[in-house]
């Protein structure tokens, strides 16, 4: 069960004043955190906590992954999820538990030799997964789609207030290499992608309202920072 809260929730508040104090802590070197004694001579109290020692420990991730996450990452985590109870479930031995089990209960206990995930989830069929098939037009009157090798990043245009995304093309000449186009001349699977894809390399931004402001020229990649806005975050 997942439950959503807003940014104004008192909760929320409290929990980034708490981890932004920790942080800092951290990266000045002052943390102090009450441990747990390893013997009896050993007094209870606060520790200081080489930064040294906490990497060998494991007891600061180098690689964090954050928590609060956005839609595409938070569905994604769940479907992990998901997938690992599926195969708990098909690798349990039924067949050595079901006659303990019909021995104290009555056979009457197992209505399914197995779990039945089978029929719920079928197993995905043999051989890789097939890969998704990057595309986009280069620009609104193109006729047809083009390979997309990779997407670099988005963008508003503080003019227009249209999205757009910086595309690598696939083929391409140098001249062409790498362009800005509309987000909805992607295709659907490639737009599909980028929505998981920008979540996962940028975990702390929502690129629909804090993607950069600025006026985007077609073409060669040319960008003209709007310094005109009222609005300073621009």
């Amino acid at each position: 069960m997942c439950a959503g809260v807003g940014p104004e929730e008192e909760a929320v508040v409290k929990l980034i004043e708490y981890f932004n104090t920790i942080i800092d802590s951290i990266v000045n070197k002052t943390f102090l955190h009450y441990a747990k004694s390893k013997s009896k001579n050993e007094k209870k109290g606060p520790g200081f906590f080489d930064f040294q020692k906490m990497e060998k420990t494991k007891i600061v991730d180098m690689n964090p992954r954050c928590f609060l996450l956005q839609p595409s990452s938070l569905q994604s985590r769940l479907k992990e999820s998901r997938d690992k109870l599926i195969t708990s479930f098909r690798n349990f031995e039924f067949g050595a538990y079901n006659p303990v089990i019909s021995d104290c209960f009555g056979v009457e206990a197992i209505l399914h030799p197995g779990s039945g995930i089978e029929a719920l989830f079928p197993p995905r069929p043999p051989g890789r997964p097939k890969k998704i098939r990057l595309e986009a037009k280069k620009d609104s009157k193109a006729s047809s789609t083009t390979r997309v090798l990779d997407i670099i990043g988005q963008a508003t245009d503080s003019k227009t207030k249209e999205i757009y995304v910086l595309v690598h093309w696939d083929n391409s000449t140098m001249d062409d290499d790498i362009t800005w186009t509309f987000l909805r001349d992607l295709s659907p699977s490639t737009l599909s992608w980028w929505g998981s894809e920008s979540e996962r390399r940028f975990p702390h931004i929502d690129l629909v309202k804090d993607a950069p402001r600025m006026r985007i020229t077609l073409g060669a990649v040319l960008l003209e920072f709007d310094i005109t806005s009222d609005d300073s975050s621009e």
